[in-house]
C-alpha cells in the first residue's frame, strides 16, 4: 500500500512539469522553464522568433494561433495550452500522437502581448 501511495504522490507531483503531457489546458511556472534551460542548450531558440510585433492573446486559441506562427501543427502532431498567469506568459506544447514515440516536442513560449520569447524542441 505504501508503495503505491509512494507512486501515485511521485506522479502527482511530477506530471506538471513534464513538457509532453497532454493536458487541453493547463498551468506551468515560467520561473521554472527559465532556470532549466542555459543560453547553449541544444534546441532552444531565444532568438529570431516570427512574433516580433505585440499582439493580443485573449484566449488559448489566440495562443495557439500565434504558436503556430513557430511551429506549424502537423497531422501526426496534436498540442496543449498552458498558461502561468503570474508571470502572463503562454506555453503551447506540440508533441507527437503517437505516443510511443520519444522526443519530438516543441514547446513555443508567448507572452501576454503575443511575442515569442523562447522556443525549445526535441524532448
Amino acid at each position: 500500500m505504501k508503495k503505491v501511495l509512494s507512486i501515485l504522490l511521485f506522479l502527482l507531483l511530477a506530471l506538471p512539469f513534464a513538457s509532453c503531457s497532454a493536458n487541453e489546458t493547463g498551468s506551468f511556472s515560467w520561473a521554472d522553464v527559465q532556470s532549466e534551460y542555459e543560453e547553449d542548450d541544444a534546441g532552444v531558440r531565444r532568438d529570431g522568433f516570427v512574433n516580433v510585433t505585440e499582439t493580443a492573446v485573449n484566449n488559448a486559441d489566440d495562443a495557439f494561433r500565434l504558436a503556430s506562427n513557430e511551429h506549424e501543427l502537423r497531422s501526426d502532431e496534436s498540442y496543449s495550452v498552458y498558461y502561468d498567469k503570474a508571470a502572463e506568459i503562454w506555453r503551447i506544447s506540440f508533441f507527437p500522437k503517437d505516443k510511443n514515440i520519444d522526443g519530438g516536442c516543441v514547446d513555443v513560449y508567448l507572452s501576454g502581448d503575443g511575442l515569442t520569447e523562447l522556443i525549445v524542441a526535441g524532448e
